[in-house]
């Protein structure tokens, strides 16, 4: 599981040189990325619901498919943007 980062010891991924997740954000941050991210992922939901039609073979896959790509995908992309990492100067 070390791919997708998730690790139980943040020092080991310091002592290999990469940076933990969520590293220096506040847990507040944290929690509203994450209910930003699920909200988005469910309005996904629902309008792609609304517009593919059951009939199709995809009509029960897409909708949920495409919810869960686009919020861990942005949920990832934010944890990214938000870590705070002292320089080594």
């Amino acid at each position: 599981m070390a791919w997708l980062g998730l690790r139980a010891d943040p020092d080991a991924q310091r002592r290999e040189g990469l940076v933990p997740s969520w590293h220096g954000a506040p847990r507040r941050r944290r929690w509203v990325a994450g209910l930003a991210w699920l909200a988005v992922g469910v309005v996904l939901h629902q309008l792609l619901s609304a517009r593919v039609p059951e009939q199709d073979g995809f009509g029960g896959f897409l909708p949920l498919w495409g919810a869960v790509v686009v919020a861990s995908l942005g949920l990832a992309w934010t944890e990214r943007a938000s870590l705070r990492v002292p320089s080594r100067r």
